[in-house]
């Protein structure tokens, strides 16, 4: 056993030493993070909650069946590659989705939030095109260095609603959240306070590495708290944080099976003015 560890902590040293030899500050900094905490990658899933009636889980273990009992059938479909919006613009509620989400499963979770506040929800899609793309993209907009497609996308959407005096409620999940607030980060100083404040932003499961933006905007972050994607981010005592943030004992990531379901439920509380907006409809 001592073999494997040291074997194992020398590899882990040799490749921060070639990161660091190759890459910004910014790109080791994330790498130090995934590094230097004790990260549980095994929280992403809760056991409990996996496949959920209606959630994530069983919605790809039905398609995965789907395929393997018809291994002709095409079972994506077309691969959306740019950023899309699903639904009408003049929505006055947009879901970002987060990160290796096909269309069908962003559209999943945008429907369990509509049905959830009782109004219609545009779906701004983030695509994927792989796991390391989605997560150099997700470094790109926790830096803010320059905008990314899909944060210059939602941008233009968010201001698309209050340069016409329209409400809107930004909901981010995961890599959503990151692309969310690096949008409103760019906005910020583009308009006025009275537009501002026709903003909320709802996040849930985030990775952003900051957000601190004008209190003028409403702002309310949900967490679990052995989530490790927001442990590499909102969580992250040393990243600073605007809004409220509101955090239950229990880990998971997905956003209707541990976010949206617990939620509906009561159990991140019942402060919020998002809690509030879902109970008014319940």
């Amino acid at each position: 056993m001592e073999f494997k560890e040291g074997w194992l902590k020398k590899t882990q040293l040799s490749t921060m030493a070639w990161w660091a030899e190759r890459f910004t500050d910014e790109l080791r900094e994330d790498w130090r993070l995934l590094y230097g905490q004790t990260l549980k990658v095994a929280h992403l899933i809760n056991r409990e909650t996996v496949f959920m009636p209606g959630a994530e889980g069983e919605f790809r273990r039905a398609a995965l069946w789907a395929k393997i009992k018809n291994p002709k059938q095409v079972f994506e479909g077309e691969r959306i590659t740019e950023p899309t919006c699903f639904g009408d613009d003049d929505a006055g509620v947009f879901f970002i989705n987060g990160v290796i989400a096909h269309h069908d499963v962003a559209l999943l979770q945008r429907d369990a939030l509509s049905a959830a506040l009782g109004e219609h929800v545009a779906l701004l899609y983030n695509p994927t095109k792989n796991l390391i793309a989605d997560l150099l993209e997700c470094h790109h907009d926790r830096y803010g260095a320059s905008a990314s497609a899909s944060s210059k996308y939602v941008m233009e959407h968010i201001l698309g609603r209050i340069q016409a005096g329209l409400r809107v409620t930004i909901v981010g999940y995961s890599q959503g959240a990151i692309i969310a607030n690096a949008a409103l980060l760019s906005i910020m100083n583009k308009v006025s306070p009275e537009q501002l404040s026709l903003i909320s932003f709802v996040s849930f499961g985030a990775g952003f590495r900051s957000s601190v933006l004008p209190s003028i905007i409403i702002q309310e972050h949900f967490a679990n708290v052995r989530d490790p994607v927001v442990n590499l981010g909102l969580l992250l005592p040393e990243h600073a944080v605007s809004g409220t943030v509101y955090t239950r004992e229990a880990s998971g990531h997905l956003f209707i099976a541990d976010y949206l379901t617990p939620l509906l439920k009561g159990e991140f509380g019942e402060d919020s003015a998002f809690v509030g907006k879902l109970a008014a409809r319940l």
